[in-house]
């Protein structure tokens, strides 16, 4: 019998092939389901993107990893893909998953305190939130987005306070429909 290959070998070979389909891998995991193995692969947009990953990108990055992962000779034979983005309710655990939450409302607790604001800007690894907190990612114990069913009627353009920084890669707020 031959030895699976770790999620890590997975990572490796799937993230180049995920990454010519315009996404970012952003996860594997291999779980094992009786004789056969269920791959796990969480694809997202990139970092400089908003709005969601489509289902017509769910389906081609679907096909470009199925034909990778045939290519894997110490995969077994019977495996299950499944490959999803990562939805609304994922942990921003990473400055990647902030910069893709900027302008959406997040509920964070750092440092021991509580707070959901509006993030603003992220600065390298620093956080930025309209009630004025500015904190770093290391400070984040937990952070997720808050869903706003009526955001997109509500806010205005002038609601949005735009962040510049010339020289530090600070990106942009902009009005996600």
């Amino acid at each position: 019998m031959a030895i699976q290959p770790t999620a890590e070998d997975l990572q490796g070979v799937l993230a180049p092939v995920v990454a010519s389909a315009g996404l970012y891998l952003e996860q594997v995991r291999i779980v094992p389901s009786g004789k056969t193995v269920t791959v796990r692969v969480t694809v997202d947009l990139d970092e400089s993107e908003s709005g969601s990953v489509s289902l017509e990108q769910i389906a081609d990055a679907s096909r470009a990893v199925s034909d990778a992962l045939d290519a894997v000779p110490s995969l077994s034979d019977a495996y299950t893909l499944e490959v999803s983005s990562p939805g609304t309710n994922r942990p921003l655990t990473e400055p990647r998953h902030f910069k893709r939450a900027i302008s959406r409302l997040i509920k964070v607790n750092a440092s021991g305190e509580d707070f959901t604001a509006r993030l603003l800007g992220v600065d390298g690894d620093e956080l930025e939130f309209d009630n004025g907190k500015r904190i770093t990612v290391a400070d984040v114990r937990k952070a997720k987005i808050e869903v706003e069913l009526k955001r997109a009627e509500e806010v205005r353009d002038e609601d949005l306070e735009e962040i510049v920084s010339e020289d530090s890669g600070t990106q942009e707020v902009e009005d996600q429909p």
